[in-house]
This record gives structure tokens, sequence and C-alpha cells, in this order.
């Protein structure tokens, strides 16, 4: 017994030490990514550029469409993402933390660190961004009043996404819901509600509606074919436990930008057609 608990205490210890060795290679690497003159070059553009562009477009714009910086700067964040340019999305939300700092915006801060989490997520950095997604100073409530538009689908879709990135369906839905009011975008919610069946241990009704997504001729035929892909090995290996995860496909995020960027809806349309111009610039 004495052996058994000896072996057991070695084995957790080297395991936290591996673990330990990890969260360090991550934070080198998080540093790498945000740190030196091309970082900092960047930043100082993106905040030069943005605020030029966002002034000739809002002045083109009805009041009810204006766009907050801080905003456009966080959408961009998600862009540069999905485009794996860590670290453009790093800068982003730094740059509208440093701007509500002054502004004591503690919303637009709290959206900032979630879009860092995102990223460190998206980058394979899970250690470091499970650390950070401690330091959220504000949950944001998917039920509270928000002003325009954009601004609203930005923040479902940061939240939906963070939530996502944790597997907390459950919390993911409300904000995916909003997003899907906000865009038309519907599919990201169905998956998310499939997704949250599987977490529960309801495998039929997940896999009921897994099956209705993969098969919607209106879902982009990239996340048809990986749902449909999922499906089949579920299939063949009846029994096994159900990993919800993998009704989240790594490839939704670009997807999501896909059909933001050419949404029936012109406002959306444009306002993300505005966002790759200004990284057109950067």
């Amino acid at each position: 017994m004495k052996s058994y608990i000896f072996t057991l205490l070695v084995f957790s210890i080297l395991l936290a030490g591996c673990s330990s060795k990890s969260l360090r290679k991550q934070r080198k690497l998080y540093k790498k990514a945000t740190t030196g003159i091309k970082y900092k070059g960047y930043k100082s553009t993106s905040k030069f550029v943005m605020a030029e562009s966002m002034t000739k477009y809002n002045k083109q714009q009805p009041d009810s469409q204006q766009i907050n910086t801080s905003y456009a700067h966080l959408l961009l964040g998600y862009f540069w993402t999905v485009s794996e340019r860590w670290s453009f999305a790093f800068a982003e939300p730094e740059i509208v933390e440093e701007k509500n700092d002054v502004n004591n915006d503690s919303h637009a801060r709290s959206l900032a660190q979630s879009l860092r989490v995102i990223t460190l997520y998206q980058a394979g950095w899970h250690k470091l961004a499970a650390l950070e997604a401690t330091k959220v100073s504000l949950k944001v409530s998917s039920d509270q009043g928000f002003g325009r538009k954009y601004e609203a689908a930005v923040i479902y879709l940061l939240m939906g996404t963070l939530y996502i990135k944790e597997k907390d369906f459950n919390k993911a839905l409300p904000f995916l819901a909003g997003f899907s009011t906000e865009t038309g975008i519907r599919w990201p919610h169905q998956i998310c509600d499939a997704a949250a069946e599987f977490q529960s241990g309801n495998v039929q009704q997940g896999l009921s509606k897994i099956k209705i997504v993969s098969q919607d001729p209106t879902v982009p035929k990239p996340i048809r074919d990986e749902l449909a892909l999922e499906l089949a090995k579920l299939e063949t290996q009846s029994g096994s436990p159900v990993n919800s995860s993998l009704f989240w496909p790594s490839v939704i995020g670009k997807i999501i930008w896909q059909e933001f960027r050419s949404s029936s809806n012109p406002a959306f349309n444009e306002f993300a057609k505005f966002v790759e111009d200004v990284a057109a610039k950067l």
C-alpha cells in the first residue's frame, strides 16, 4: 500500500512539473508575440489608422449606425485571430484596454480581456488561456440592453466564442442566440445547442440536432462536411464517450467571419468590409 501511495505521489509531482513547464513555454511564446519593435510599431499604426478611418466612416453613417472605435478594434482583433496573426490579434485588445483605462469603461476592458483569452485558445496555448480567463473582470450579461446593432453583434460574438473555448456551451447559448437575432447567422447557435446536449449526456438528442444541421443547405458546406465526418465516426464507435467539443469545428471562426462579411444585412456587410479594409492598410 505504501509503495502504491509513493508511486502515485511521484506521478503527481511529475505531472505537475510537466504542466508547469508547458505553462512556462506558453508564457514565453506569448511574450515573444507581444514584444519587440514590430509589435509596438503595429500598435501605434493601428491606433492612428483606425482613428482616421473611423472618423471618415462615421461621417458617412446615420447616428444609429455609427461605431465606437473600441468595437472596431475588437472586431479587427477577432479578424486577426481567425487569420492566425497572433501578434496583431494581441495588440488590438491592448489598445482597447489602454483607451478605456483612461475612459474608465470596465465593459470595454472586459471584452478586450475576453478577446485575449479567445486568441490564446486559438493559438493552442490552453493552459495560459485558462489562467487568463480567471482575470476577466466582468462577465457581460446576455440580457442587458445594448445600444447599436454593431456593438451588440460584436459583444455576442466575443462572449459566445469565449464560453465555447471554455467548453461551457450552456453559457454560450444565449450569446449565440443574440448573435443569430442580430445577424441572421443561425447555425453557430444550432451547433452549440447540440454540443450542450452531448455535454449534458443527452446523446440521442445531440445526434439528432447535429444531423439536422449537417443536412441543412443554408449551413456552409465546410461545416456540414466536418459535422458529417464526426457523425460517421460516432456511428462506427457506438458506445464511446462523446466529446461535445468535436462539434465546434476549428474552422468555425473563419466561417463565421466569412458569413458576417457576406451577410444579407448591408449594415453588417459594410462593417466587416470596413474592418478588412483597415486590416489591408495595416
